[in-house]
């Protein structure tokens, strides 16, 4: 399996959005509630896309034949006394590919290319007990602190969140 940067979703939104909504269905906490039609995951890519050209975010990905197995996004910080900071967004890896290292490998490549572009600071959140807390624990982000009634649940309730940062 390999990884690529992609700056044009317009070959591949298709194969996004069947890794999007298949993320949805398994309740990963990448902040959509209910399952997505494919205008609203197209929605969410096309505004990716004005992130990309304009700089603002990566997109990496992981192909295994044809198709998109895992993504992960780079979003660097538009503030100016935080041009040393980025963010890790929506790490989405197919359930039918989960545990193979997928994850940890993509991880390792998005920190090198934030490395790349003077970047010393990862953060991120997620849905506190979230089994991806224990895999961004596992891989070396420290938690930072919690938010009570973060976001809200498919039921109706609320979840706290996790804030996870990480010195590169």
């Amino acid at each position: 399996m390999e990884i690529f940067e992609i700056k044009n979703l317009k070959n591949i939104q298709d194969k996004l959005n069947i890794l999007l909504i298949n993320a949805i269905n398994e309740n990963a906490s990448i902040g959509f509630l209910n399952a997505l039609n494919t205008e609203d995951s197209n929605n969410y890519w096309n505004c990716l896309q004005n992130d990309l050209d304009k700089l603002r975010k990566k997109l990496f990905i992981v192909k295994e034949k044809k198709n998109i197995v895992a993504s992960v996004v780079l979003s660097f910080s538009q503030k100016e006394n935080a041009q040393h900071r980025a963010e890790v967004e929506k790490l989405m890896v197919h359930s039918a590919y989960q545990g193979l290292g997928i994850a940890t490998n993509l991880m390792n490549h998005l920190e090198n290319i934030a490395k790349e572009n003077d970047k010393s600071l990862l953060i991120l959140d997620t849905r506190h007990k979230d089994r991806s807390s224990f895999f961004y624990e596992k891989i070396g982000y420290e938690k930072a602190g919690q938010i009570p009634f973060y976001s809200l649940n498919k039921d109706g309730t609320y979840s706290d969140t996790i804030i996870y940062y990480k010195k590169i």
